[in-house]
Order: structure tokens, then sequence, then C-alpha cells
């Protein structure tokens, strides 16, 4: 999230190491795949890989939060938990709009706080 909202950028799928693949990782037969999660399971050719991990559906492309939302495609393939627009609420609408609401009080409240937050967040940061 402080992606979106530190550095500008969009969050145009879920998971960016799986669509830029920055986390690719071998087997012993030398078998690429796209997460250390994934090993073994779902190789990085795998077509099912960029249908779980776009934002293409109805709920995602109406959102607010759709240029800041991430999560772990890798859960979702693993079946260890469904997509978060998938519930009643968006489970991660809900954790984005707390968070951006705790930012903001920080900012009236102990912005030397909130700064600290920032500059710790950018000093680890990877363009």
């Amino acid at each position: 999230m402080l992606d979106g909202l530190c550095v500008g950028k969009r969050q145009e799928v879920y998971c960016k190491e799986l669509s830029q693949q920055m986390s690719i990782v071998f087997d012993y037969n030398g078998e690429r795949y796209p997460c250390v999660r994934l090993l073994g399971k779902f190789k990085l050719d795998n077509p099912i890989l960029c249908q779980t991990n776009n934002k293409n559906n109805a709920r995602c492309k109406k959102c607010w939060a759709k240029n800041i939302c991430t999560f772990c495609t890798a859960d979702v393939l693993l079946k260890n938990r469904d997509f978060p627009y998938k519930k009643l609420y968006c489970t991660s609408r809900i954790l984005y709009y707390y968070t951006i609401k705790e930012l903001l009080k920080l900012l009236k409240t102990n912005e030397e706080k909130l700064n600290t937050i920032i500059s710790n967040y950018l000093s680890d940061y990877i363009y």
C-alpha cells in the first residue's frame, strides 16, 4: 500500500513479484517457478498465474483502493485463502481504509512519527 501512497506506484496486479518475475526459483531439475511458495506446484509458464493475479473483475474495477491493493496470490492458488473481494465486504479494502485513517491521524497528532514510518519504508524500498 505504501508503494502507492509514498512512491506513486500503481498496483496493476495483486502480486508484482509474480507479474514481473522478481522471485523466480528453480527446482533441482532446473524447472522455473514464480515464487518459493509455488515451488513444485505452479511452473512459471502456467496460464493460471496471470488469470489469478489480475484485477479484472467487476468489484475490483470499481474499487477506490484498486491501485494500492495487493495480496499473496500464492495463498489463493494453494487454497489457503480466497480472494478478498469474494467476501460480502472486501477485507483488503477495509484494511486499507483503516490504515489510511490511522496514517491521517498520525499526520495530525504526530507528524514526526509518520515521517519516521515513511522514511523507514523508503530506506528499504526496492525500485
